[in-house]
């Protein structure tokens, strides 16, 4: 059954997208185009207004391709659990993410996607997210009592480098030397030629950057395995490079090195989304961060331990409703294998699907005033995410949910932690707020458009 289901995925990998829906309500907006503005300045009124007119399924055109929207957590919960295993998640990606990504646990699907997963599977054990965690720390320890105070101070630059370092330390180890900081501009690189619209690797193009930051990461990390695989390291590359398929035999070092380029760029990016909107949201409510920065200083300690992680419920919900209004993702993108039905209409095979957190995790059915920052709706006794499990999934489900959702949750709140500690935050006067998403970027993902220009006042 699991051979049929990937020759069938791989049969379907040839095949043009389907834009034949004209049985489903909806429309495609301008012409090449489509509703790709839409998506780009204000994601939740672009869906919010298709939910409104055309209900659960629609027809939409976005980032150049024809496809079918579907919304709200029922809708999505099938299709992310995908029990019938009709939706391909590396033909959905393709085009953002297909030659820069090829190879990663996003890029496969089926029986191929959960082989792959279980390389992964030790270097994101208990035993080795405790091992990280004193390695994030020691980071922190060098960068975050560097910062310039009492004026404003651009935030989101300084955090994807800490986040972009963390990882790199926790995943590769402490023996890059020289190259760390080339290492970390090649991830740069990359994600910034996610958003290129000419997907050439011609000369002088962003996506050429991004690309052949790609290859200089593969090179690097294929050099570094068998060095890796003779070693007892505790960083996640070398759990990854002892780890053996079922003829006991090491996964080939190009695995290695397509998996780590994905997850290191997952990892860090997740994070720095988070903490970056968290920031934003904390300075411009200052009641939640006096609340938080309260419950932080009943730890008697400098840096989290791996212990005391769920001691903080309100840390936890922070990171919750951060995520709830702004998720890393704002869409999860599927193709459909073969012809299926979603919401009462045949949806063609090859059809591209998207599903949105960004609209979910907002709509006035499952959360009490949505576009307030209210950490405590996940607390007892309200606990709104709980009205439907896929009410909040700013990390996916089924099969794809994230791996590394807890090694980001870790990594945000010890980040979090360190700066609530030594600084009060605060915005300058009269800066828009977070709920007004004239200030937001959404792609390739949410953050204020101007990095963050925050105050920071040391705690002595």
């Amino acid at each position: 059954m699991c051979m049929d289901v990937m020759r069938s995925a791989r049969a379907s990998y040839s095949q043009r997208n389907c834009t034949k829906l004209g049985h489903i309500p909806g429309e495609y907006g301008i012409p090449v185009i489509g509703k790709t503005k839409g998506i780009i300045t204000d994601p939740y009124g672009l869906f919010k207004e298709y939910y409104e007119k055309y209900g659960p399924v629609s027809r939409i055109s976005l980032t150049l391709s024809k496809g079918v929207l579907a919304l709200g957590p029922e809708i999505t919960k099938e299709i992310l659990l995908d029990k019938q295993q009709n939706f391909s998640t590396h033909m959905g990606y393709k085009f953002a993410l297909g030659e820069l990504f090829a190879g990663g646990l996003l890029m496969r699907d089926f029986s191929e996607h959960k082989f792959h997963r279980r390389i992964m599977q030790t270097a994101f054990k208990n035993d080795a997210l405790r091992g990280y965690i004193d390695t994030m720390n020691g980071v922190l320890q060098d960068q975050a009592t560097q910062w310039q105070t009492d004026r404003e101070f651009l935030m989101y630059p300084v955090l994807k480098n800490m986040t972009l370092t963390i990882a790199a330390r926790v995943f590769i180890g402490s023996d890059m030397g020289d190259q760390t900081n080339q290492i970390i501009n090649a991830f740069v690189k990359m994600l910034d030629s996610v958003t290129s619209i000419v997907r050439l690797d011609l000369p002088g193009t962003l996506y050429h950057r991004g690309m052949k930051a790609r290859r200089f990461l593969t090179k690097y990390f294929i050099n570094l395995t068998a060095q890796k695989r003779q070693q007892q390291g505790t960083d996640m590359m070398s759990y990854l490079c002892r780890e053996r398929d079922e003829n006991d035999a090491y996964f080939s070092d190009e695995t290695i090195a397509e998996h780590l380029i994905f997850l290191m760029l997952a990892a860090h990016d997740t994070t720095t989304s988070a903490l970056i909107n968290s920031l934003y949201l904390l300075a411009a409510y200052p009641h939640w961060q006096t609340k938080l920065r309260e419950e932080l200083n009943t730890l008697d300690s400098h840096y989290l331990s791996y212990d005391q992680l769920d001691t903080l419920p309100l840390l936890e919900n922070v990171f919750k409703e951060t995520t709830r209004l702004f998720p890393p993702a704002i869409n999860f993108m599927r193709r459909t294998v073969r012809e299926c039905e979603l919401g009462g209409y045949t949806i063609p095979a090859n059809t591209v699907v998207t599903v949105s957190p960004a609209f979910t995790q907002r709509m006035e059915e499952y959360w009490a005033d949505p576009l307030a920052f209210d950490p405590e709706r996940f607390a007892p006794p309200r606990e709104e995410h709980k009205q439907h499990p896929f009410a909040w999934f700013p990390f996916g489900g089924g099969a794809h949910k994230c791996i590394g959702l807890h090694f980001a949750n870790m990594l945000y709140k010890c980040i979090l932690f360190n700066i609530l500690r030594q600084y009060k935050l605060s915005l300058p006067a009269g800066y828009t707020e977070p709920t007004d998403n004239s200030n937001m970027s959404w792609v390739p993902l949410p953050k204020p458009k101007d990095d963050l220009p925050l105050i920071l006042h040391p705690i002595h």
